[in-house]
């Protein structure tokens, strides 16, 4: 069965955040990374463990799409893939909890 994508509270303004950053340099940049999430997500609403445990928070599963890092839990129960955060993989990102 297919799982449905969920954004929870900080991702939008992470999201934000990305296409603030890319756009400063590139508008294209900005759509390619933006249809490679979509690409993704489509991916992973597919086959929700294919990415790998985040070793600093076992709940949660990283995806990496070119210096940003995805971080999301399948809920099994609700059939949905809750991403909590998108973050560039030089900030210093100890643990990333999933109830925030």
């Amino acid at each position: 069965m297919k799982y449905q994508p969920n954004f929870l509270q900080l991702v939008q303004k992470d999201l934000d955040d990305v296409i603030d950053y890319i756009g400063q340099y590139s508008l294209e940049a900005v759509q390619d990374f933006l249809d490679e999430l979509d690409k993704r997500l489509l991916q992973i609403c597919k086959f929700p463990q294919s990415c790998e445990v985040y070793r600093h928070n076992p709940t949660l599963r990283r995806l990496i799409i070119d210096n940003y890092l995805i971080f999301y839990e399948a809920d099994e129960k609700n059939k949905s893939i809750n991403v909590y955060r998108i973050l560039h993989s030089s900030r210093n990102i100890e643990k990333v909890s999933s109830t925030d």
